[in-house]
């Protein structure tokens, strides 16, 4: 049995958050912020166990805190012609509730077995990935409001997601 934990506590801030195609022409927008690279905790686990009949099972398993993201006015209120430097109160980014539903979360299991066949040997393997099909949000709506001012319903609900269960199965071979 072979187990091992890791956690990581950080911060990241920034005073530019986006591509080089949002050149912010108000140089008040660089100014140092909360980044929307910043995952405050991450816990990873994984481990190794050997089973009888020669079977092992592997896994890791990672849950990191909800990172902000990127959120924009909806409205010109600097009169600039510029909406990407719009932000409510200032601020580029937003984070949402760090609740464990908003968290990202999967666990990876691996069941494996090697066979000898004398000089060749075998190993079966069964994977799957995101064994409890948590959803895992990768970009949010950021748009707060219409050019009028009234509040969009997406606002901070989830626009892409990634890793959904997954399995598979296969051989290994060697001589």
């Amino acid at each position: 049995v072979r187990l091992s934990a890791s956690y990581t506590l950080s911060w990241a801030e920034s005073d530019f958050d986006g591509s080089p195609s949002q050149n912010y022409p108000d140089t008040r927008s660089y100014r140092l912020q909360r980044s929307n690279g910043d995952e405050r905790h991450r816990l990873v686990l994984s481990g190794i166990v050997a089973l009888p009949y020669g079977f092992q099972v592997s896994g890791l398993a990672i849950f990191a805190s909800p990172r902000p993201f990127d959120v924009i006015d909806g409205r010109d209120l600097n009169d600039n012609n510029f909406f990407s430097d719009d932000w409510p109160g200032g601020e580029r980014n937003q984070l949402r509730e760090s609740t464990f539903r908003n968290w990202y979360k999967i666990v990876d299991l691996r069941i494996s077995k090697i066979i000898q066949f004398e000089p060749i040997k075998a190993e079966l393997i069964f994977e799957a990935f995101n064994v409890f099909n948590w959803f895992n949000a990768t970009s949010f709506f950021g748009r707060k409001l219409d050019g009028a001012g009234n509040p969009l319903a997406n606002f901070g609900r989830p626009s892409g997601a990634i890793a959904p269960r997954q399995m598979q199965v296969g051989v290994k071979v060697s001589y």
